[in-house]
C-alpha cells in the first residue's frame, strides 16, 4: 500500500514596527531626505598633531525639518540626532563631532551616538493618514572632524580610506533605518591627508592695547585708532601646502555680520581685524585663507586691529575682548 502524509505547518507571528520605524523627517519646503555635503579640499594633517585637534568644520548650517510619525497606532515620538548612524568605522586616526545649537558633541561622548534634541511630535491614532499635520523646527548644527590618534611621528598619505561618510540623522528613539528619514552624508573624507611636516604660528603683539580714548565727537562706524599686527608661520620642511584660519570670540560678543568683536564689558566700541593686502575685515566663525598653497617655509601676514564706535553715546570705563584662532592645514 503506497501512503502519503499531508503535513500542515504553520507560524503564529506578529508583526511589529519597532519605535523608530513610526518617524520620519525631511527639509522643510524641499522634502528632501538624503542631503550632502562636500569636502572640497585636500586637508593636509600632521601626525604630531594632538588627539582632540580640529581637522575641519563645516560652516554652520540653518536648516528647518519637519517631522511626522508615519504609521497608524503609534504614539509621540522623541527625535534624537543620531551621529554615524550606519555605524561605519573611520579608523583610529580621525573622528566626527557635530556643534548642534552651539554646544560641541564628540560621536564617542553620545551613549548610542544619540544626541536627545528635546523635540516631540505627536503620534498618529489607528485609522488616521499619518503625516498630514507635519511638525516642524529650525535648528543649527555643524559638522567637524577632530584626530583621534596620539601625537606621533609625522608621515604620510590618507587618514581614512573611506570617501563617503553618512555623517547624521534623524530618527527615533528606537534607532535607525538608514537613509528613510532626513540625514546627510559627507563627501571627499579621502582629502583628509598627512603631511610630513608642521607649522607654528607666531602673532606679534599677541596683546593689543588701543590706551586712552577720548569719547568726544563719537559717531556709529567711525574709526578710533588702528594697531598693525603680523601673523607669521614657519614651517619644518618645505613640503607644498596652504593654511586656513578659523576665528573664534574671547570675553566678546559678535556683530550681525561677525565681523566685529564687542567686548562684554564695555558695548560702546567694537574691533574688526583687517587683511592689511586689501582691506577687508576677517570673518569670525567662517574659515578664512591665511596662507596661500606654497613651499616657502616662512610666511608673514599684516594685519589691522581696528578699533571703532558702536554708539554715539559711549560709555566711560575700560574695556576687554580676545580672540583665538584655530589653524587647519590646506
Amino acid at each position: 500500500m503506497l501512503s502519503r502524509q499531508l503535513l500542515f505547518i504553520g507560524v503564529l507571528f506578529f508583526l511589529s514596527i519597532p519605535d523608530s520605524y513610526a518617524l520620519k523627517c525631511q527639509k522643510s519646503a524641499s522634502a528632501l531626505i538624503n542631503d550632502t555635503t562636500t569636502i572640497t579640499d585636500t586637508t593636509a594633517i600632521p601626525n604630531s598633531l594632538p588627539a582632540g585637534t580640529i581637522l575641519w568644520r563645516q560652516p554652520t548650517q540653518s536648516i528647518r525639518v519637519e517631522c511626522w510619525v508615519d504609521f497608524a497606532g503609534s504614539p509621540s515620538e522623541n527625535i534624537y540626532f543620531y551621529m554615524n548612524p550606519n555605524r561605519v568605522d573611520l579608523g583610529k586616526d580621525i573622528e566626527i563631532g557635530v556643534t548642534y545649537q552651539g554646544k560641541d558633541y564628540l560621536y564617542s561622548s553620545l551613549t548610542g551616538g544619540k544626541l536627545d534634541i528635546g523635540w516631540t511630535v505627536a503620534g498618529c491614532p489607528k485609522g488616521d493618514t499619518c503625516g498630514w499635520q507635519k511638525e516642524s523646527k529650525a535648528m543649527t548644527y555643524s559638522l567637524f572632524f577632530v584626530k583621534k590618534s596620539p601625537a606621533g611621528d609625522n608621515k604620510e598619505g590618507p587618514i581614512t580610506s573611506l570617501a563617503n561618510y553618512r555623517a547624521f540623522q534623524f530618527d527615533g528613539v528606537g534607532g535607525v533605518r538608514p537613509g528613510e528619514s532626513y540625514n546627510v552624508t559627507v563627501n571627499g573624507l579621502n582629502k583628509f591627508r598627512y603631511l610630513p611636516c608642521e607649522s607654528s604660528i607666531n602673532i606679534q603683539p599677541s596683546v593689543i592695547n588701543f590706551g586712552a580714548i577720548r569719547t568726544s565727537g563719537a559717531k556709529v562706524g567711525a574709526t578710533i585708532k588702528e594697531v598693525p599686527f603680523t601673523i607669521t608661520e614657519q614651517r619644518t620642511c618645505n613640503a607644498a601646502y596652504g593654511l586656513g584660519g578659523y576665528l573664534e570670540p574671547l570675553t566678546a560678543t559678535l556683530n550681525t555680520a561677525q565681523d566685529t568683536l564687542v567686548p562684554t564689558d564695555n558695548k560702546s566700541v567694537g574691533i574688526s581685524l583687517i587683511n592689511e593686502d586689501d582691506q577687508r575685515a576677517l570673518f569670525f566663525k567662517k574659515e578664512f585663507l591665511l596662507t596661500p598653497k606654497t613651499t616657502s617655509t616662512t610666511n608673514t601676514h599684516n594685519f589691522l586691529a581696528r578699533l571703532k564706535w558702536m554708539t554715539a553715546t559711549p560709555t566711560f570705563g575700560e574695556f576687554n575682548a580676545g580672540a583665538t584662532l584655530d589653524i587647519f592645514y590646506k
